[in-house]
């Protein structure tokens, strides 16, 4: 175990970019205390639980249960995990600061949610269980595949299970198929197609490192992704973006279509989104977002969409 205080070197909003899509297997929790700072988020990072606290607008106390580790090890990864090593001089250009100038004042709103530097894997399994379901559900589907496919994080002091690691590929890829069904809503498509995508990374036929933005291109990491059963256009941006660092990626579902629509007056011809339609509104969206993260400011206007305009709090 270990408690350590982590200092944020620029502005940034914990609860919001923890809940704001792209991640589901934090929770928010409320301490018994008269303090201001009342809640804590608790997630799990690698093999480790961790529990953090924002102090202050500076302060995060992070607590972590794990195997023994050192601890500038552990603050490195919270500051990656947390994309505090990003910068981020230049979300808004000058197009939406001169033509939407509203949309602008909510991005300097929500300038410090963050894209999370999260493990490339978990990122693809966890938007293939995503697809077409409800919170609840998605949430339900990872927890089921952390306890029954992962690694049991155990709290020395209590001797207890406080939380699983992700599976690893190889977990997965050699997975009984009834199980993974359980798993995954009792869909067997997405079960077998999970299975594969396992697989394929287990045996190197996918490497996920080697489609991270440092190596490779958004657009042949996007078309090596969906070469694959299970992974369509939305995912594949999903996984560009929140695993693999490509921030040109803008995932589409409802929300951004509704958004690109009434404030942009982007829109696709009838009510289905295409492969063809999805990547022409995305190619639009770019124009008007980029040319430096679009991926982000994409997500930043999703999350008020989502929360402010339609009510939805959830993720």
């Amino acid at each position: 175990m270990s408690t350590f205080k982590f200092i944020k070197q620029r502005p940034y909003q914990l609860e919001t970019s923890l809940f704001c899509g792209q991640t589901f297997r934090w929770t928010k929790h409320k301490l018994n205390t008269d303090q201001p700072q009342r809640n804590y988020f608790k997630g799990v990072i690698g093999n480790h639980v961790f529990r953090l606290q924002e102090l202050d607008k500076n302060t995060i106390l992070v607590k972590t249960i794990g195997p023994k580790t050192l601890q500038s090890k552990l603050k490195s990864d919270i500051g990656i995990y947390l994309g505090l090593c990003v910068s981020l001089k230049y979300i808004i250009n000058d197009t939406i600061n001169t033509n939407y100038k509203t949309l602008a004042k909510i991005v300097r709103k929500y300038k410090g949610l963050s894209i999370l530097g999260q493990n490339n894997f978990e990122v693809l399994i966890s938007f293939m269980c995503a697809q077409g379901l409800g919170l609840g559900l998605i949430r339900d589907q990872i927890s089921r595949l952390c306890s029954e496919f992962g690694n049991p994080i155990i709290n020395p002091k209590t001797e207890q299970i406080a939380g699983y690691s992700f599976p690893t590929p190889e977990s997965l890829a050699y997975a009984d198929i009834k199980k993974l069904r359980y798993c995954t809503n009792n869909n067997k498509i997405r079960a077998t197609n999970i299975k594969h995508l396992a697989l394929a990374v287990s045996n190197q036929q996918l490497i996920l490192d080697q489609l991270c933005t440092e190596h490779t291109s958004y657009d042949l990491a996007k078309k090596e992704l969906v070469s694959f059963p299970g992974i369509g256009e939305k995912i594949a941006d999903c996984v560009c973006l929140f695993g693999l660092g490509h921030h040109e990626a803008i995932p589409i579902d409802r929300h951004v279509r509704e958004y690109l629509k009434v404030w942009f007056g982007l829109k696709t011809p009838g009510s289905g989104l295409s492969e063809k339609n999805y990547r022409h509104l995305a190619y639009e969206a770019r124009k008007l977002l980029g040319p430096h993260y679009p991926g982000l400011l994409s997500q930043i206007l999703f999350h008020y969409w989502r929360k402010e305009v339609k009510g939805l709090t959830s993720f």
